[in-house]
């Protein structure tokens, strides 16, 4: 049914909660896993040269090791339930990052947990996973968080 799952994962601390979602599925369909990070520079590390805002390259570079450090600790996760799974870091706005990935690689689902909220204040908040579950064209798995991570 699932051939590939992509599994958007972002620092928080919840974000980790699909795994074992994303492992049975793995393992019941055989399933690729690509899990994937994505940064969207933060606005309060932009500085203003000329008419430009430009974010100082050893601001990327810490951002580019910590999604890093991110994706590698969930694939060990992932790893120690019985999927290998593979990792990409990626650049741009969260949401519309995460359908074009999806759409790019072929994934039949892509499966991420979304903050315990009322429905409407997700709607009308800036939520990745309702901005994401809107733009997708595919199967999507939103995982609603209810307590504190384990």
């Amino acid at each position: 049914m699932f051939e590939t799952i992509l599994v958007p994962l972002s620092r928080s601390r919840h974000s980790e909660m699909i795994l074992p979602f994303v492992a049975r599925m793995a393992l019941l369909h055989g399933a690729k896993v690509t899990l994937l990070h994505v940064l969207e520079p933060p606005r309060v590390l932009l500085r203003p040269v000329g008419s430009m805002l430009i974010l100082p390259p050893t601001a990327v570079d810490a951002l580019e090791n910590e999604g890093l450090e991110l994706l590698e600790a969930m694939r060990e996760k992932l790893r120690e339930m019985g999927v290998q799974a593979g990792v990409l870091l990626a650049h741009g706005r969260i949401a519309d990052t995460i359908a074009k990935t999806a759409r790019d690689m072929g994934a039949d689902l892509v499966a991420m947990v979304s903050s315990h909220r009322p429905w409407l204040s997700r709607v009308l908040s800036d939520s990745v996973s309702v901005a994401t579950y809107h733009r997708m064209d595919r199967g999507c798995l939103l995982l609603v968080r209810t307590g504190a991570p384990p």
